[in-house]
């Protein structure tokens, strides 16, 4: 998802986070000081589900 500084795509994730129980949600965020790294995002997303 993407758009404006808010314009409230945090609260609809939010929203949808705990209408969907049951189901595993996975959620990251780009910053500009990671892009000089490799999957940096990709590596957010899927840190937790090395336990």
């Amino acid at each position: 998802m993407s758009g404006d500084a808010g314009v409230g795509k945090t609260a609809v994730l939010d929203r949808l986070a705990v209408q969907v129980n049951g189901a595993l949600g996975l959620r990251a965020a780009g910053a500009q000081f990671g892009s000089e790294i490799n999957h940096s995002t990709l590596n957010q997303l899927l840190f937790p589900l090395g336990d």
